[in-house]
């Protein structure tokens, strides 16, 4: 099973900045403003206290936009034995001198970098129960925080301190200032290719000035749900990211959700519950992610550990590095959206959840439900291994709860059908093509030498014929396989490049030996009997030399199955069409064909078309003859579909040593299909 890798460093200690106080007696003979004076007279000497803030830099923090350690602003608030606000002070500097007033059991508060004399003007803070309800500015954006002056918030306390009068200096340490706000830090990585888009969701805007810390706040492991100064929470927009990673990081204030809901839910060891489990508004990285003909949606739920921590408190420095990598939706930080398709490209190793629902897509119910009544297996493979590590397919398991079938690729290269039953009968079938060749819209054949697809027509082309392992000249890895028109299901090709020859062997899950059958054509809508029986080929004899029908009449509905009828519109890809997913069978576009005003170019060694960069290698694959189904004219011609019917006959293109262009073929024959981007 792949996994997605995380891990995450987490870091609780004091990042602050410890106050060294002088206190030194004297007489005031008139009032100051550095005292505070409410509606009750608060009784004590007269003391002048001297305080320096000196900021110590972070162990933890590396990497900074500005200086996270700085001081560059603060007030200090002292609060008798009763709570109430003796002194309190503002200046935009880390040092002061202020005169208070000498007693037991005081507090003493300093708030740093608010950039706001006024923050304390009034009674706001007249007693130690206002100042801990007091908020921190409220932002709505992931920079807020940072975009605060260039200045993090910090604040502190020291307790139960005794102010002295006398000559004497006193000095009293103890006082650490702590930052609000936690960093962030992330790196993320996917596989080559992979376009990255990601958002952050449940971001508090806002903040206790003062620490409000549960018993055990000082633990990494605390999981206790914090009493946080929050109005409400919000998320970024997407952020598109033009490469397979990226990293980022921003500051955010604490978001203590505590442990899995409900309490001890689930295995708390295991990393693929975190999501399950998670409470509400739990902070979560989420990134969107294309793999192997997949959409997944990432969510990575902050916190002190991968498995059962949501908290992320005040001060501290969370790291996270992530690969991402296919995984099965059991994995429940992972919703998996597998576009429906009849063909699945997956390189060798890499998995997918077929949805069965395609089952269905067509509008004929061929399972009632998606989730139970139905089994899963291999119905055919072109490797000798047959199911095995060592083939092209490892293992099909049917996975109900998730309306899927898991298909796992072995080692190998090359191609498979998997089929889903219900009652025994085969309800659906998919074409899994094994392949390290993995095409890219944004690698067309000028960018040697990463080519992989080509630009021509206004169209987007595959390098290779449809289930073709190489675009290699000369190599039977690149023939392809046949498929009759309108069809989904592909036929074995031919094992050599030319006459005379064979269809390449097939084999069942235990490696036996397959054939395909030939059966003459039963009924006048042939469509459901194909899709029951894959491997089954329809030969057809006059005057229509059609599978899709025994009648004397071409069908309307035969005509869309792959696209549409001359003088129609291009239609959107359909529920037939054989290609994978974001690829589709060639069509005329605005009248012209797919291929036009190309340029013969045979080749007599390898035969076959070669286009070189315009359109790279097109093998003479031959054809299956519509009368029996045979494999013929291999080396001598070939042929390929597009989407387009008229009447009986289908457009496709014809290349043969003397001449190259479009004609009109019967749908019982069987072509290879080049694949193009679907739009």
């Amino acid at each position: 099973m792949q996994r997605i890798i995380r891990s995450c460093r987490y870091d609780e200690k004091a990042i602050g900045f410890k106050f060294l106080f002088y206190l030194c007696f004297c007489f005031i003979l008139s009032s100051c403003s550095d005292t505070y004076d409410g509606e009750n007279h608060l009784n004590g000497e007269l003391a002048t206290i001297s305080l320096k803030v000196m900021g110590e830099e972070s162990q933890e923090i590396n990497t900074r936009a500005f200086n996270e350690s700085a001081v560059l602003d603060m007030h200090i608030l002292i609060y008798n034995s009763k709570g109430e606000l003796v002194t309190k002070r503002y200046v935009p500097s880390n040092s002061l001198t202020l005169i208070t007033r000498s007693g037991n059991g005081n507090s003493i508060y300093a708030i740093a970098n608010t950039n706001n004399p006024s923050l304390f003007n009034g009674d706001v803070a007249s007693t130690t129960a206002k100042l801990q309800t007091m908020l921190a500015a409220t932002i709505s954006d992931i920079n807020g925080i940072k975009n605060q002056g260039d200045r993090l918030l910090m604040s502190g306390l020291v307790q139960n301190v005794t102010i002295k009068g006398g000559s004497d200096i006193q000095a009293i340490s103890g006082l650490v200032v702590k930052r609000l706000a936690a960093k962030i830090n992330f790196n993320v990585v996917a596989p080559n290719g992979v376009i990255l888009k990601y958002r952050i969701r449940n971001i508090p805007n806002s903040s206790y000035l003062i620490a409000h810390p549960n018993p055990n706040e000082n633990s990494p492991t605390d999981a206790a749900i914090g009493a946080d100064g929050i109005y409400n929470w919000f998320s970024t927009g997407d952020v598109a990211v033009n490469a397979p990673s990226f990293s980022s990081s921003y500051y955010m204030y604490e978001n203590r959700r505590g442990g899995r809901v409900p309490a001890g839910a689930g295995t708390l060891t295991n990393q693929q519950e975190k999501a399950k489990y998670a409470p509400a508004y739990a902070t979560c990285l989420e990134v969107d992610a294309n793999i192997e003909s997949s959409s997944y949606t990432y969510k990575i739920y902050l916190g002190a550990d991968n498995s059962s921590n949501y908290s992320i408190k005040r001060n501290g420095n969370y790291s996270y590095t992530i690969t991402l990598k296919p995984s099965k939706q059991s994995d429940t930080r992972v919703d998996l959206k597998v576009r429906e398709s009849n063909c699945y490209m997956l390189t060798p190793g890499n998995s997918i959840l077929i949805p069965v629902s395609r089952a269905n897509a067509d509008g004929i119910i061929r399972l009632p439900s998606l989730t139970s009544g139905w089994t899963a297996d291999l119905l055919w493979t072109d490797n000798p291994n047959g199911l095995s590590s060592a083939g092209a397919v490892e293992f099909v398991n049917a996975q109900q709860s998730s309306a899927g079938i898991w298909v796992k690729a072995g080692t190998a290269e090359g191609n498979a059908v998997v089929v889903v039953r219900k009652d025994g009968i085969i309800a659906w079938s998919w074409h899994i093509w094994v392949t390290n060749y993995a095409p890219v819209a944004n690698k067309i054949a000028s960018n040697q030498p990463n080519k992989t697809t080509f630009a021509y027509n206004n169209f987007l082309w595959l390098d290779r014929n449809l289930g073709a392992t190489s675009a290699t000249m000369g190599q039977v890895s690149s023939l392809g396989f046949y498929y009759q028109w309108g069809r989904k299901d592909p036929f074995p090709g031919a094992d050599r490049i030319k006459d005379p020859v064979n269809q390449i062997p097939i084999y069942g899950p235990s490696r036996n030996l397959l054939s395909v059958s030939y059966v003459p054509v039963p009924a006048k809508s042939n469509l459901n009997n194909s899709i029951n029986n894959p491997l089954t080929y329809y030969p057809s004899d006059g005057p229509l030399y059609d599978w899709y029908t025994n009648s004397t009449s071409p069908s309307d509905e035969n005509c869309s199955l792959w696209g549409g009828e001359y003088g129609v519109a291009p239609s959107p890809k359909t529920v037939y069409d054989p290609c994978p997913v974001g690829w589709r069978v060639p069509t005329y576009l605005n009248g012209v064909d797919p291929w036009h005003d190309f340029t013969h170019a045979w080749n007599n060694q390898y035969t076959g078309e070669n286009w070189g960069s315009v359109l790279g290698w097109y093998p003479a694959s031959g054809l299956r003859f519509e009368l029996n189904g045979n494999i013929q004219e291999v080396g001598g011609r070939g042929l390929y579909w597009t989407a387009y019917a008229s009447g009986s006959t289908v457009s496709y293109l014809n290349i043969q040593a003397d001449m190259t262009f479009n004609n009109s073929a019967y749908r019982a024959w069987g072509f290879p299909v080049r694949c193009v981007q679907e739009w």
